[in-house]
């Protein structure tokens, strides 16, 4: 069919290459973005623009050659705008950009979990800071991330003993941090453990609005107990990254929670899509790669990043600079 159209094998050459590189571009770029948001209504479109693309250059060699001009029919002007339609619609589904939630602080330089590090993250204009709570031995109510502490258990050691144990400004009590940032940033809660979550959601409430914080956890028992204690609050089922997502269905039905808190190697297109599907919102940790959270930052299906470095994601055109690195290996939550 193309011989009809086509009359000189210049003609024929130019379109095949005009037609073939961009496809082969297109295969190639699909693995690597598949993994970085793109999903099946991004794909779609994709293809639809590449077939009024190849359209368009195919009529407009075969207009140049015979006629010696590049005007368009109207059937083809249409399909163009059309398309460019359907490109706007994709990118903007929601005018609503994901949070930008500062792991365990804006911790460089003040150390993390500290007062100085979510006094930083304020300052920056992050939406949230998200923070790590255990109870110590004499029932005090800290921010810690670790389990141990220079070999013994957080909670077999008082919290002049964590504190002791480390950097200066580390281990803040609970009650002195939400009363630090309160009205200024809002705060992820994660409790580390479950058992106390009565207490640490008195502390919570007593300092922060319900649309202030939410709470998450990787224990399914603490977060209906949160429930219970404050039925108002916002909880997140945290996943982690080698989690298996078979029972995922009955552990949210199970737990109640508001949405889920992926980590970032598991924020694929699949798992959004269900979240989004069950109305559930998507706050995805620890993204610290400039080419994943540019990527997270721009999907509609995301609630929230969760991030090591927020200057990036409060900035994320500065972001990507250079070639591309091998991404670090996950940072524990």
């Amino acid at each position: 069919m193309l011989d009809s159209v086509l009359k000189t094998r210049g003609e024929q050459v130019a379109l095949a290459g005009f037609i073939a590189v961009p496809f082969l571009a297109v295969l190639a770029a699909v693995p690597v973005a598949w993994g970085h948001g793109l999903g099946w209504r991004d794909l779609a479109i994709s293809l639809v623009m590449y077939v009024v693309s190849g359209l368009g250059i195919t009529v407009g060699f075969h207009r140049f050659f015979t006629h010696g001009s590049f005007k368009a029919g109207r059937l083809l002007t249409d399909a163009l705008a059309i398309a460019g339609s359907l490109a706007i619609e994709g990118q903007s589904d929601t005018g609503r950009a994901p949070l930008v939630v500062a792991h365990r602080g804006a911790w460089r330089p003040a150390p993390q979990n500290s007062l100085e590090a979510f006094d930083d993250a304020a300052a920056l204009g992050c939406n949230a800071v998200e923070l790590d709570v255990r109870r110590t031995a004499d029932g005090r109510i800290v921010v810690v991330h670790d389990a141990l502490v220079r070999g013994r258990p957080v909670g077999r050691l008082e919290h002049h003993q964590v504190q002791a144990r480390m950097k200066d400004g580390q281990a803040p009590a609970l009650e002195d941090v939400l009363a630090r940032v309160a009205g200024r940033i809002a705060v992820d809660v994660e409790l580390k453990e479950s058992g106390y979550e009565e207490e640490a959601m008195a502390i919570v409430a007593r300092h922060l609005h319900p649309d202030r914080y939410v709470v998450t956890s990787f224990r399914d028992a603490a977060l209906p107990a949160v429930k219970r204690a404050v039925p108002e609050a916002r909880t997140g089922l945290l996943l982690g990254p080698r989690r298996r997502l078979r029972e995922l269905e009955r552990r949210v039905r199970q737990t109640g929670v508001d949405f889920v808190a992926p980590h970032s190697s598991l924020a694929r297109p699949r798992l959004l899509s269900w979240a989004q599907q069950q109305s559930l919102g998507a706050w995805v940790w620890t993204v610290n790669d400039p080419y994943r959270l540019r990527a997270l930052l721009a999907d509609p299906r995301v609630s929230a990043i969760i991030t090591d470095h927020p200057e990036r994601a409060l900035h994320p055109g500065a972001a990507v600079v250079g070639p591309r690195r091998r991404p670090l290996r996950a940072r524990r939550r």
